[in-house]
């Protein structure tokens, strides 16, 4: 079923794309000049057809809208035969007009097509400016991003923008766009429509810079973005620790040291065997449990960690709570008799993203 619900998503993404594909062209010049020379073309062949058909023997013209109904029909290449000419002139007409109206539809289609196929390949490029609002920017690219991307298109519907220094689009996906720029330029930035994202994610991009200056380039990005958009939810990727005050100071919201984690993450697995177990299950979606984040409902107010701790792991989708964030704190596993606060966000493992209301 979640297969079948991410499908219709694409379908609907790809005919939201058509429609601003057309929106585009319909209010462009160039089909402003080819109506207006249509509705020329209409006028003076109706005025012509009525003059030369109306005192025609056996005519079947008695008003101007019959001449018009027939050069509309005429010229469209539908030909219903209810009308037709019975002059010489008037079948001069009528072959004048069939045609333009080959010549026409052909254009037309062909131009609808081209500016289609023109989008889709600048989009490629990333040449195109994104007018999104609420969607997750991606700045720089390395060899796990397109993990990360998998996993992020799985867990929430939001539309991807990656701002990096590639020549194409790094992954093909109906809600994944693509700008070409540089993530520590402000005009790229914008070609991004950073100011109207959601969160922003920089990562260390090795492939285009030394590792020398990675961490530099992130440090700038950040500062850029936070510049732009003090309101998007940054995230940032470096490989020092000692560079994570410098992106404390940019305000940027989580810092992930990627060659620390990791380490990390293989010690613990040392000490303790099958803990990198419980952390990809918790990390990978559709894999049972993940961790997820709600915010409390305003009857929870000052109840106790542990109350609303045992209330949700008694209930039948079986949550447990395992944190608290406060503001720009986070308690994990806080101390007995520790009190929740309105504006609260609480931390759970569970098999579903719950509602505030699942925590009642």
């Amino acid at each position: 079923m979640k297969q079948i619900h991410k499908n219709r998503k694409n379908r609907k993404d790809y005919f939201r794309k058509l429609l601003i594909d057309i929106h585009d062209f319909l209010f462009s010049h160039q089909l402003l000049l080819v109506v207006f020379v249509v509705g020329a073309i209409i006028a003076i062949s109706s005025s012509l057809f009525f003059y030369f058909e109306a005192h025609a023997k056996d005519t079947l013209i008695s008003k101007p809208f019959d001449a018009f109904w027939w050069v509309v029909v005429t010229l469209s290449t539908v030909g219903y035969g209810d009308i037709f000419p019975k002059t010489t002139e008037g079948r001069i007409i009528g072959i004048f007009l069939m045609f333009i109206g080959v010549a026409f539809m052909s254009l037309l289609t062909a131009t609808i097509a081209s500016k289609i196929v023109e989008r889709d390949l600048k989009g490629g490029m990333g040449m195109l400016d994104i007018t999104l609002e609420g969607h997750v920017v991606i700045c720089g690219w390395n060899h796990h991003a397109r993990k990360m991307v998998e996993q992020i298109l799985e867990s929430i519907e939001k539309e991807i923008v990656i701002l990096a220094e590639l020549q194409s689009k790094p992954y093909e996906h109906r809600r994944v766009y693509f700008v070409k720029g540089d993530p520590t330029d402000e005009m790229d930035l914008h070609r991004a429509n950073i100011s109207r994202a959601d969160t922003a994610i920089v990562l260390t991009d090795l492939a285009v810079h030394k590792m020398e200056s990675a961490d530099a380039r992130a440090i700038l990005t950040t500062l850029a973005i936070e510049t732009i958009n003090s309101d998007v939810y940054t995230c940032a990727e470096i490989l020092d620790s000692k560079n994570i005050p410098h992106l404390r100071n940019a305000k940027v919201n989580e810092v992930i040291t990627s060659g620390e984690f990791s380490g990390r993450l293989m010690a613990r697995t040392a000490i303790t065997h099958g803990i990198s177990k419980v952390i990809t299950d918790l990390l990978t979606p559709d894999e049972g449990n993940e961790l997820s984040k709600v915010k409390i409902p305003d009857q929870v107010d000052g109840m106790k960690f542990d109350e609303l701790f045992c209330r949700l792991r008694d209930k039948p989708e079986t949550m447990i709570l395992v944190a608290i964030e406060r503001n720009t704190d986070v308690f994990v596993n806080p101390e007995k008799g520790f009190v929740l606060h309105k504006g609260d966000q609480a931390i759970l493992i569970c098999r579903q993203k719950p509602d505030p209301e699942d925590l009642l």
